[in-house]
């Protein structure tokens, strides 16, 4: 996800609607360093709160909207779909029934976001529940995107349209549900 959320803020740098002056009191030293030549490498871990500032900078200069965010999160999804390194977790799942997939989905995302626990219920990919706990540090934002990714991961490996939701019960717990239907447009 780093990627997509770079280049599109880089495109707003590029069209004007971004200024360098603005990017660089919205983000740190780290940060900035993705706008001046370093590479992202799709297998490195970057720190979360790397992760969310940069989602943050971008929320804000999208217009604070939600479906630009799940919007993200849907085009992450197609670009890790395509990784290598990933080849062989998501032909695993795609063999599987979609509702003993969902576990083992689950496991990719409790690797990635380590400081959360993730839990999956539920007999089939349209009807699931997610509840990820020690999420306090996990933003709003990345939830949104989460919603997109897993729209994709559904449609792409098991051939489901799916629609989830998301919910902060409380500032640790987040909740993502699923429902048969057709995907956002």
């Amino acid at each position: 996800m780093l990627q997509q959320v770079v280049t599109r803020i880089q495109d707003h740098l590029d069209c004007g609607r971004l200024s360098r002056d603005e990017l660089e009191a919205r983000l740190e030293k780290e940060d900035l360093a993705f706008f001046e030549g370093d590479k992202i490498v799709p297998s490195l871990w970057y720190p979360v709160s790397q992760n969310h500032r940069l989602l943050d900078l971008y929320h804000a200069i999208s217009g604070r909207r939600t479906d630009v965010m799940v919007e993200l999160g849907r085009e992450s999804a197609h670009q890790v779909l395509r990784l290598p390194s990933y080849e062989k977790l998501f032909e695993a799942a795609a063999q599987r029934d979609p509702a003993s997939a969902g576990p083992l989905l689950v496991k990719l995302a409790e690797l990635v976001l380590n400081f959360t626990k993730w839990t999956f219920r539920g007999s089939s990919l349209d009807e699931f529940e997610i509840d990820v706990t020690e999420a306090t540090d996990y933003s709003d934002h990345a939830c949104h995107s989460a919603v997109g990714f897993m729209e994709v991961l559904a449609e792409e490996l098991f051939g489901q349209k799916i629609r989830v939701t998301c919910e902060r019960p409380t500032p640790d717990h987040i909740v993502f549900r699923s429902a048969r239907g057709e995907k956002r447009s």
